[in-house]
């Protein structure tokens, strides 16, 4: 099951990556690694659940290794449906992250697309971040999903 045929529907405009402007203009870079699974019934809410992986950095330090991903329609929350067509909610141990993302239609089990950093609690308030991401997808749906999100991050 690919991310956007769970999701389903349309998408009338391209997402806004556009991040807020940073309060000092410090930038570094995020990785941000995941394995997910998605639900089998397209539609279906939550889209998809998983944790963060090894690899995951915050400004070359390990970010939220063990922490939960829950993936919704980014239509049920009005702050994220205009980043994406998907609301990833990362819940980590020193705080929380909400991010919007949309990827693009499969190439070999490969998707792509942008996603953006709405909102941060905790160790992430005040953070801003945008970039690229790619999604794996295995052709046994039973298997886990891996999406890498990268990107800068602002202060």
């Amino acid at each position: 099951m690919l991310l956007v045929g769970a999701c389903g529907g349309s998408h009338d405009k391209a997402p806004d990556t556009r991040a807020p402007s940073p309060t000092n203009g410090a930038t570094d870079s995020i990785v941000i690694r995941t394995s997910v699974t998605v639900a089998a019934t397209e539609g279906a809410e939550p889209i998809a659940t998983g944790t963060v992986q090894e690899g995951s950095t915050l400004e070359g330090a390990p970010l939220c290794v063990g922490g939960t991903i829950l993936d919704s329609h980014a239509s049920r929350d009005p702050a994220i449906k205009p980043y994406g067509l998907i609301a990833m909610t990362i819940t980590c141990p020193d705080g929380v992250m909400k991010v919007g993302f949309s990827p693009s239609q499969a190439q070999g089990g490969v998707q792509t697309g942008s996603w953006t950093l709405v909102s941060g609690t905790g160790a992430f308030a005040g953070l801003h971040a945008s970039g690229k991401l790619e999604v794996k997808n295995d052709p046994d749906p039973n298997v886990p999903v891996h999406e890498t999100f990268t990107g800068t991050v602002e202060r």
